[in-house]
């Protein structure tokens, strides 16, 4: 599996419990965001990518924030993560960004 659908499949998962802990059925939610009821189920299972407008409307109806459905976290609430964005922008090869992202993810997996 890529780290793409594995992605899609947690989000769904987010989406799903958001809406169970809302008290909707899936058939309500998906007429609340103007899809049907199959395609909802196809975001819930992590088969179907949404587009950014989508995830808000999501958010909203679910009462999370798009940090909270999307699973990152507020860089300003974070001590130093301006630090690190501004030190990111300083590097400009392709190869050193690679190599430092990997090693950043590496060291947040070890961290879960």
């Amino acid at each position: 599996m890529t780290e793409a659908s594995d992605y899609r499949r947690r989000l769904g998962r987010r989406i799903e419990n958001g809406r169970i802990r809302q008290g909707w059925s899936r058939e309500q939610l998906a007429s609340h965001l103007s899809v049907s009821s199959f395609v909802l189920r196809r975001i819930e299972e992590g088969l179907t990518s949404l587009p950014a407008a989508d995830l808000v409307k999501i958010a909203r109806r679910l009462d999370l924030s798009l940090h909270e459905l999307l699973e990152e976290p507020v860089l300003e609430a974070q001590p130093g993560a301006a630090r690190l964005a501004a030190a990111w922008s300083l590097i400009e090869r392709p190869q050193d960004r690679k190599a430092v992202l990997a090693f950043v993810q590496a060291l947040a997996e070890k961290d879960r």
